[in-house]
């Protein structure tokens, strides 16, 4: 019992002790509730929130004849969150049959569009 007692013991076991639950303890805590859901990341929310934007503009908008192209010219913004969009919305038109361009393409001498 007298070496239980000594506090210098106790305090050397109980730190690292108590340092090793909190190593292994609070990430377990923090996890998403145990649901096996994983957290959204930064990237999926701009994508949803653009995929959802320009879905509504596409419901708006007057059809296209499918034999033309549409030219998708992009204005100057604020960065990578530009490219996000850009590319969901190119995404979303061709998953519509939407024939689009980022580049203007020149015809050959037939008149005809390359591809």
């Amino acid at each position: 019992m007298k070496f239980i007692r000594n506090d210098g013991i106790i305090s050397r076991i109980a730190c690292p002790l108590c340092l090793a639950f909190l190593f292994t303890a609070l990430p377990a805590l923090s996890a998403p509730g145990g649901t096996g859901e994983r957290l959204i990341t930064n990237y999926e929310i701009i994508e949803r929130i653009s995929g959802e934007a320009i879905d509504e503009l596409m419901a708006n908008m007057q059809p296209f004849q499918k034999d033309r192209l549409l030219l998708l010219v992009k204005s100057k913004g604020v960065g990578g969150i530009d490219d996000v969009f850009l590319n969901m919305l190119i995404m979303k038109m061709t998953g519509s049959e939407i024939r689009v361009s980022t580049k203007i393409v020149e015809a050959d001498s037939t008149g005809d569009l390359p591809g």
